[in-house]
């Protein structure tokens, strides 16, 4: 709240405060408190670094991880790929955080029975951890 009214509802500052509380209402079995803060977050980064920026990857693959313990694997799926897609293209396809995505990506892949997808994708990272 202060830090809203100190700088107003859109601007960057907040998201760390947004989403270390959407990270709290998780940790404490609230989703659906969790889930409009990163929402707004989302959209706070989006508008500041634009669509394709690593700190709205981070947010989308944040908001993708709530939507998958939702078990709402039709909304995590997107924002997956967006977060895997932003970091390849802004980390490159090797870096250790795109290897955390792909193991959040291979979670919702095996909630959803893609087991031979989740095998390709978790080849892929053993790739990126044996560098």
């Amino acid at each position: 709240t202060i830090t809203e009214l100190s700088f107003g509802p859109e601007n960057p500052r907040l998201v760390a405060s947004l989403t270390k509380l959407a990270d709290f209402y998780r940790l404490q079995g609230q989703l659906e408190k969790a889930e409009p803060l990163l929402v707004s977050a989302l959209d706070i980064n989006e508008k500041k670094f634009g669509p394709d920026h690593e700190k709205v990857a981070n947010v989308a693959n944040n908001l993708a991880l709530l939507y998958l313990f939702q078990e709402k694997y039709a909304e995590a799926e997107p924002l997956f790929a967006r977060a895997l897609a932003i970091n390849e293209h802004t980390l490159g396809t090797e870096h250790p955080v795109v290897a955390r995505t792909l193991k959040n990506y291979v979670a919702l892949l095996k909630q959803t029975n893609r087991r031979q997808d989740a095998k390709d994708l978790e080849a892929r990272i053993a790739g990126i951890e044996q560098e």
